[in-house]
């Protein structure tokens, strides 16, 4: 297969990586399934909100796994910060850290007029919404409560 490098989400095999996620990780080499990896502290378990969707193309370069991105640009992530694993296909766990958790999310009101609606994780913005039950939509995202993101963008 070739891959196109500008194309590339890098995960570096970090050392720190728990052996349960590596065994799936490398049974997710060997499937090519897609799945959504959730990005978080490693000590604690919360997650960060971020995550990646990686649909095709799985194989180890060397000491770190390569996938075609969705994205659009390279990355590059260390897979002890990977704190769950969810396919696709059915939103099921593939792994999980024992004390995974999301942190407070809320939804305010806007700080500029041209939106209807923030999302909120620690003081910070992290998203803006027509309506509430956009800003809904993306927190159930980000939570791994919903798969698609699809109603988000229409």
């Amino acid at each position: 297969m070739v891959v196109n490098p500008d194309l590339q989400l890098h995960l570096r095999v970090d050392p720190l990586t728990p052996r349960p996620l590596l065994a799936v990780l490398i049974g997710l080499h060997r499937t090519n399934e897609p799945v959504r990896l959730f990005l978080g502290d490693p000590g604690s378990g919360r997650s960060w909100c971020s995550g990646h969707d990686l649909h095709a193309g799985w194989h180890f370069p060397g000491r770190r796994l390569v996938q075609v991105s969705a994205l659009g640009y390279p990355d590059v992530l260390t897979t002890a910060n990977i704190v769950r694993v969810q396919r696709l296909s059915d939103g099921r766990d593939l792994y999980g850290h024992e004390h995974f958790h999301v942190p407070p999310i809320k939804i305010v009101p806007p700080t500029y007029p041209k939106h209807s609606f923030q999302v909120q994780i620690d003081n910070r913005i992290r998203a803006w919404c027509d309506s509430r039950q956009r800003c809904q939509l993306w927190i159930d995202y980000m939570a791994g409560k919903r798969i698609e993101l699809a109603d988000l963008l229409q």
